[in-house]
């Protein structure tokens, strides 16, 4: 199943705003990105799962060897 781009964005949007609100309910921050070495949360978790990074090549194409 493919999900366009603008549902993904709406989607990213209201798990963003469910997060936030759920950590200000239990007094802790906002938003608490990890520091480099730390385990990821769950917001940049699932944001890579719906855009995941483009694959070496992808817009290229194969490498040719020569």
């Amino acid at each position: 199943m493919v999900i366009d781009y603008p549902t993904k964005l709406t989607v990213l949007h209201e798990i963003n705003n469910r997060i936030t609100a759920l950590r200000v309910k239990r007094d802790l921050e906002p938003i608490d990105d990890p520091l480099p070495g730390e385990l990821e949360g769950p917001f940049r978790l699932i944001k890579v799962i719906l855009f995941p990074p483009p694959q070496e090549g992808a817009n290229r194409g194969a490498a040719r060897p020569e």
